[in-house]
């Protein structure tokens, strides 16, 4: 199984209503062996590095992106601390990403940690975080 990445265009940073920093965000692709296998959205705050970085993987039944009925996520939140990454399922109202016309569902924490491809998650996780510059820089 080998994963790729294709980073996706860079948006227009967003205002924090709490302290007036700037949010950014990140947008790509994950192939798996070739095929599309997973659409990442992430966003964070240089002022609240603390908060870590907020992720969306989204996934399509049959790789059909295209049908959001077929497509679902699971959100993932991934903080930096002095020894490690540490990663954990977010229920949707916790999500910057909740909404989406992507998709039809985005996992509950707990439909996540029970998830068959849990593991896989986490993996195309770290992937992103050595891939994709934008975020390795995020996390410093």
């Amino acid at each position: 199984m080998l994963y790729t990445i294709e980073l996706g265009q860079e948006k227009k940073s967003l205002i924090c209503d709490c302290c007036g920093g700037e949010i950014k965000s990140a947008f790509g692709f994950v192939y798996k062996d070739s095929d599309a296998f997973s659409i990442y959205q992430a966003s964070w705050s240089e002022a609240h590095k603390d908060a870590g970085i907020d992720f969306a993987l989204n996934f399509a039944k049959d790789g059909d992106f295209e049908s959001p009925n077929k497509v679902y996520a699971v959100g993932i939140l991934v903080i930096r601390t002095e020894q490690e990454y540490q990663f954990s399922f977010v229920d949707p109202d916790k999500s910057t990403w909740k909404e989406s016309k992507m998709r039809d569902k985005m996992f509950t924490r707990d439909e996540a940690l029970l998830h068959p491809q849990k593991s896989e998650f986490f993996r195309i996780i770290e992937f992103i975080i050595s891939n994709d510059p934008r975020i390795k820089d995020a996390l410093g």
